[in-house]
């Protein structure tokens, strides 16, 4: 009788029977599915069809007492030591179905997912989990596909992967009160354009010292002597220096501006006829979408596939895009070069899938509202996004490795300067009017080292 009690779940029950050998004594027996405790007056019995190894008999004579009453009932989920927990998750890797896994394995079967949750709470809670691999679970038009089917038959326990919390009859949910965003990835913008320079063997200093000595009044037939003619030579000449490049520099913007820009949003994918991949289980999400933004349905390209490999479909065409959770999306987005929109979308709570009138269910919602309390799903998701972007600087640091540039000597230099105080003085006494000498500077381009002073 109480492994038909057990079977339904009622881990609080008990029942009340004679002994074989005694007419006249009550006893009251229960059972300990996880380990082999129970307080006093309870006393183990020895039990030769037990369901496992771990569950447990235990009896008391029943007295009519009401202080008897408060050793009835008890904890029994307090202490597991051990107890195995049937588990499943999706996989991205070949797995045998029905096949015993670990806890080391679920890493490698969930590269693109963070698995710490799972790992904490079995630890939390003292049990041994068994891994199982299956197809991905989704609850679509009232019908259940992949992993959720063995966990509506009580075939697994607990599903290891997050889902959007929604009503199924049939299961019941781990609420982590957390929310789960969607970004949308696209293929990068790609603009073709040609630079042209023009340089003579990169004489920008000679260049410059002409101009200064245009200034001046020392390279040209008829110096400027008028102060408002030389006033008005170099306003224009500085004007030409500070709005040519900047001209130029809005001719460049508008020249290289790409047709369209990113989308960033389901409206701009709608205004430029994209193609939206997103997965089957968020219908109920994108119906409100499309009412919202006048979606295409016939854009719309529902996929039940594990969302890291979306990326495949905006990687073959690009007026695909692919929606999926963000930490996915990070990721392809660092592999493949691809283009992750700045704005989240709306976000949706997520819970996780056990199975209906689990014995365990309480206490792993528990266990998780302390996670939840602790911060530690923040810093589990601070570690995921910190690790990709990590990858994203070395990639970076990889990538700049390889420039070279070009090291700028002060012994080069000497010229220059040199040219500069030599034309200073020089402007210097001219404008004064203090010396009867002129010193005029005749810059020969064809040699730079080349500089002459000439009395007049």
């Amino acid at each position: 009788m109480l492994q038909v009690l057990w079977k339904m779940n009622l881990i609080s029950a008990f029942y009340v029977c004679y002994e074989i050998d005694d007419k006249d004594t009550m006893m009251m027996y229960t059972y300990n599915p996880f380990t082999n405790r129970a307080p006093e007056p309870w006393v183990e019995m020895e039990s030769t069809d037990s369901p496992d190894s771990q569950w447990n008999l235990y009896k008391q004579p029943y007295i009519n007492d009401k202080e008897a009453c408060k050793s009835l009932t008890y904890d029994k989920t307090k202490f597991l030591d051990g107890y195995k927990v049937k588990a499943v998750s999706r996989s991205l890797l070949n797995y045998t179905r029905g096949k015993k896994y670990d806890i080391d394995s679920l890493q490698k079967h969930n590269k693109f997912e963070d698995v710490s949750y799972a790992e904490t709470l079995f630890s939390a809670l003292n049990v041994t989990p068994i891994i199982y691999y299956d197809q991905n679970g989704y609850w679509i038009n009232q019908t259940a596909s992949g992993y959720l089917k063995g966990v509506i038959n009580s075939i697994y326990d607990l599903a290891l992967n997050s889902r959007k919390l929604e009503p199924i009859s049939n299961i019941d949910f781990i609420n982590v009160n957390r929310q789960s965003y969607f970004m949308i990835l696209t293929q990068r913008i790609m603009s073709s354009f040609v630079i042209l320079v023009i340089h003579n063997g990169r004489d920008y200093a000679n260049t410059f010292l002409y101009i200064i000595r245009l200034s001046i009044g020392t390279g040209i037939d008829a110096p400027l002597d008028k102060l408002p003619v030389r006033v008005t030579f170099i306003m224009i000449t500085l004007l030409f220096f500070v709005v040519t490049p900047d001209i130029q520099g809005e001719i460049f913007f508008y020249s290289t501006k790409p047709e369209r820009s990113y989308p960033e949003s389901l409206k701009d994918l709608r205004d430029f006829k994209f193609n939206i991949y997103h997965p089957k289980h968020l219908d109920d999400f994108m119906l409100e979408q499309k009412l919202v933004w006048n979606l295409d349905e016939t854009y719309l390209r529902p996929f039940s596939y594990h969302p890291s490999t979306c990326h495949d479909k905006v990687l073959n065409d690009s007026s695909n895009a692919c929606m999926a959770v963000l930490h996915s999306q990070v990721q392809a987005s660092y592999d493949y070069n691809l283009h992750l929109a700045e704005k989240k979308l709306d976000p949706v709570y997520s819970s996780y899938w056990v199975k209906k009138d689990w014995v365990l269910k309480d206490k792993v919602q528990e266990e998780t509202e302390k996670f939840l309390e602790s911060g530690l799903f923040d810093l589990w998701e601070r570690q995921q996004l910190k690790c990709i972007f990590e990858k994203f600087r070395a990639k970076e640091i990889i990538e700049n490795a390889d420039a070279e540039y070009d090291d700028i000597e002060f012994e080069n230099l000497t010229f220059v300067v040199t040219q500069l105080v030599g034309i200073s003085y020089a402007s210097l006494n001219k404008t004064a009017k203090v010396l009867s000498l002129a010193c005029v500077f005749r810059l020969d381009f064809l040699c730079a080292d080349a500089v002459i002073c000439e009395a007049v």
